[in-house]
């Protein structure tokens, strides 16, 4: 079968819906497996791969992790910002209070996908996803999802004005001087980096923060990368880190109440043994697991596995997170 890798199906439901049946669609989030059973062609194979360490220099074991007191950048914040009106949908009036209602209601759940959020809102008004309007608000959900997320991540900005002057705060993001004025003098600024910079700096991090792009039984190539590269990773948390991860072992998981993420990142650093700690348990789990080699075998065993001509749902692998769906 032909191998298809989505990140998010939001943006992609026509070409998924146009893509024929001899496909495997492999997600980075369980949680969009009932989005993309629904407007995949019925013969698809859907099945579940979390996002791997995404690195263009080889990691392993013997990889040597710089230690935490060689380590420059304090707090390293990667993300895109923007406000509000930047995101706002080109659709009619009641398309556009279908989207604001969204994405009020997104913006505080954790734990529920966006799809499933239009979903509710399309049946009050007595749609399905099948419907034409439906279909063609749902590749406006990615621009819900990419406005919801700036907001989170204007919160956490906003709750990083509160380290004191000693904290080496490195901010890298797409417009830098939108965003200056809220902050110390001595904190560093930079314009959006090319991906292996991004990776330069993760090297030198104690702590690296991280958004969701909502994911909720799925993970983020920032998360595995950084935690490979010996830094401990501040995130908000989801169904597959919560049950992946241990808060205070190999993660920090925050919530987005003024002052939570400035708290931990506090006491953290004031601690830099127990921040040891927590990196070489981070990077000893993610390079146990999260390699981009772990996922190739799997997607090798699963093409030689599959036998398309029966109704099956099987279990591949050693892992319990990965599950192949097909409808033959």
């Amino acid at each position: 079968p032909l191998v298809a890798f989505v990140d998010t199906p939001l943006n992609k439901t026509k070409e998924i819906r146009e893509s024929g049946r001899n496909k495997m669609i492999l997600l980075v989030d369980r949680s969009f497996i009932p989005l993309v059973k629904k407007i995949a062609h019925p013969e698809s194979i859907i099945t579940y791969l979390p996002t791997s360490v995404f690195d263009c220099c080889p990691i392993d074991a013997q990889r040597y992790i710089k230690p935490m007191v060689d380590r420059n950048i304090d707090v390293l914040f990667v993300g895109r910002v923007g406000n509000g009106h930047n995101f706002r949908i080109p659709v009619d009036e009641v398309q556009q209070k279908m989207a604001d209602h969204i994405a009020k209601v997104a913006f505080g759940c954790l734990d529920r996908q966006i799809y499933e959020i239009a979903e509710e809102v399309f049946a009050k008004a007595g749609m399905t996803i099948a419907d034409p309007l439906c279909e063609e608000f749902l590749e406006y959900c990615w621009t819900i999802a990419h406005r919801v997320r700036s907001q989170r991540r204007m919160l956490v900005l906003d709750d990083l004005v509160a380290l004191p002057s000693n904290v080496n705060l490195t901010i890298v993001t797409n417009n830098p001087d939108s965003i200056k004025d809220k902050f110390r003098t001595n904190v560093n600024f930079m314009p959006f980096q090319p991906w292996p910079k991004i990776v330069e700096l993760m090297d030198d991090s104690k702590i690296v923060i991280n958004v969701q792009p909502f994911h909720i039984y799925g993970t983020h190539e920032r998360i595995a990368t950084a935690m490979a590269h010996g830094a401990v990773v501040a995130s908000d948390k989801n169904i597959y880190l919560d049950e992946h991860h241990a808060d205070g072992r190999d993660i920090i998981f925050y919530d987005f109440k003024r002052g939570d993420l400035s708290h931990k990142l506090i006491k953290n650093l004031s601690d830099v043994s127990n921040l040891q700690n927590m990196a070489i348990c981070g990077a000893e789990k993610t390079i146990a697991n999260d390699l981009t080699i772990n996922r190739c075998r799997d997607i090798i065993s699963w093409v030689n596995t599959l036998d398309g001509h029966e109704k099956k749902m099987s279990k591949l692998g050693t892992d319990e997170r990965y599950y192949i769906e097909t409808t033959r």
